[in-house]
């Protein structure tokens, strides 16, 4: 890093935002800076912690990392990782895909509750396939839903 963007970051820290550390030798595995950070340039890199896109309706405008195909999204301490998203008019797309795009497996919610689609689709063709009026919602990780008591 140079001494701007290490300015950045520690100025950043003054505003309130949340920063991460990693050991210079391990730069694949980044940690909360939970206190006052020490500022050890010469064995740690900081950078301000990623923002995890909140996902709509639809998520047209994120593109997730073809090559992360067959992959959980989640494979460290992150749900998605930076490196997997990108938003709409960020340079070199050409290795990236639509979310809306993807083949998901979906959740259904019926009269009588929700239900899984046996097949993968993309969001148009599951709401193809249940209709305007249904709720649906993509299974990007295999979760729990917490009870419906309505």
């Amino acid at each position: 890093m140079n001494t701007d963007e290490m300015i950045e970051v520690m100025q950043a820290h003054t505003r309130g935002e949340a920063i991460e550390f990693c050991d210079l030798d391990r730069p694949d595995i980044w940690f909360d800076v939970t206190d006052t950070p020490q500022w050890a340039w010469d064995l740690n890199s900081y950078r301000v912690k990623p923002k995890k896109p909140k996902f709509k309706d639809t998520d047209f405008d994120l593109m997730i990392w073809k090559t992360s195909e067959a992959e959980p999204l989640h494979p460290k301490n992150d749900f998605y990782q930076s490196s997997y998203i990108k938003e709409r008019g960020d340079k070199d797309v050409n290795n990236y895909v639509y979310f809306d795009d993807v083949l998901w497996y979906w959740e259904f919610k019926m009269s009588d509750g929700w239900h899984i689609s046996q097949t993968r689709m993309t969001r148009a063709q599951a709401q193809a396939f249940v209709g305007q009026s249904v709720e649906i919602a993509p299974l990007y990780v295999l979760g729990f839903r917490a009870k419906d008591t309505k």
